[in-house]
C-alpha cells in the first residue's frame, strides 16, 4: 500500500497498523482533535519525514513505531504530544533528535 485510505470516518480508532508496506509519508489527514488514535504502527516503510502536523493527534497518542524507516530529522511537533511514551526510531538513516529531547 502506498496512501492511505480515507479514515476520517473512523473516529474511535485506537490502533492503525500499516507497518510493512512502500508508504512514503507520514498520514496525518485523519488526525483532529477529536482523534482516539492510541498506537501508530508505521515500521518498515519508506517514509522520510514526519510533518509538523503530526501535533494534530492531539493527547491521546502513546506510541508510534517509526522503525526500519528513512526518516533523518524529527519535528519539534513531536514534543506537542504529551502522552506519547513509546517512540521507536531504530533502522533509520542518521536521525537527529537531540533538540527534540530538550522539549521532553
Amino acid at each position: 500500500m502506498k496512501l492511505l485510505p480515507d479514515l476520517s470516518d473512523l473516529p474511535a480508532l485506537q490502533l492503525l497498523d500499516v507497518s510493512h508496506n512502500v508508504l512514503d509519508t507520514f498520514p496525518t489527514s485523519f488526525a483532529s482533535s477529536g482523534c482516539k488514535l492510541q498506537t501508530l504502527l508505521l515500521n518498515s516503510n519508506n517514509i522520510t519525514e514526519i510533518p509538523r502536523e503530526v501535533e494534530r493527534f492531539g493527547d491521546q497518542l502513546k506510541a508510534i513505531n517509526l522503525s526500519a524507516n528513512q526518516l533523518v530529522d524529527l519535528p519539534l511537533s513531536l514534543a506537542k504530544l504529551p502522552k506519547l511514551k513509546t517512540l521507536d526510531l531504530t533502522e533509520n538513516k542518521y536521525v537527529n533528535f537531540y533538540l527534540l529531547l530538550s522539549y521532553w
